[in-house]
């Protein structure tokens, strides 16, 4: 007996403490935004199935990590095998923006086929002005490091990312599903030869 099993993408959000990332997933998953988020201290994990512009059905695992330098190797166990890895910052904090190549490269370390998203947060406390500053900062991290996509998000006004999780998962690369062998399946009698 065989089975088919639905492809798990994974998506990871890494940045650095207090960019946005919880209030971003959660607004991903329609919860309420919290202004005042605890901050991250465990990754943990929401899951979603959807389906490709190609119709295959997928199931996302959208994996929040934390920010803080000191969970940082922990965080790598749980960049293996991502997929799609959403590297996000608030362009209005130098010191974010500063911090978006290592991690990158911390990513691409651990998986270096991760395909990888720009998320630009809190875009709502910035004027018109600024923001095309920042899109213009965006694409030259895209130029340079291969980037994907690019959103321009903020999870207060619940903007931005509402093509998200769609572009996660059409952005992976899956390998086929194969039919698997049920473990469950009782043995099979071996033939009989002919002696």
């Amino acid at each position: 007996m065989t089975t088919s099993s639905t492809p798990t993408v994974k998506v990871i959000f890494v940045g650095s403490s207090s960019v946005g990332k919880t209030c971003l997933i959660g607004a991903l998953f329609h919860q309420d935004f919290n202004p005042q988020p605890v901050p991250t201290v465990a990754p943990a994990f929401n899951v979603v199935d959807i389906t490709q512009k190609s119709g295959r059905m997928i199931t996302l695992q959208v994996w929040d990590t934390a920010g803080q330098e000191r969970y940082s190797a922990v965080n790598l166990l749980f960049y293996r095998d991502a997929d799609v890895a959403c590297v996000c910052y608030d362009p209005g904090n130098p010191e974010f923006k500063e911090s978006v190549p290592a991690w990158i490269k911390s990513v691409l370390e651990e998986v270096p086929t991760c395909k990888l998203f720009l998320i630009l947060t809190k875009l709502d406390l910035y004027d018109e002005q600024k923001i095309s500053e920042f899109k213009a900062d965006a694409n030259l991290f895209k130029e340079k490091f291969n980037i994907e996509e690019i959103f321009y998000t903020s999870a207060a006004a619940k903007t931005g990312f509402e093509n998200l999780l769609q572009a996660a998962a059409d952005t992976a690369n899956i390998a086929p599903v194969m039919n698997a062998v049920a473990l469950d399946a009782p043995p099979q009698e071996p033939k009989k030869g002919c002696c």
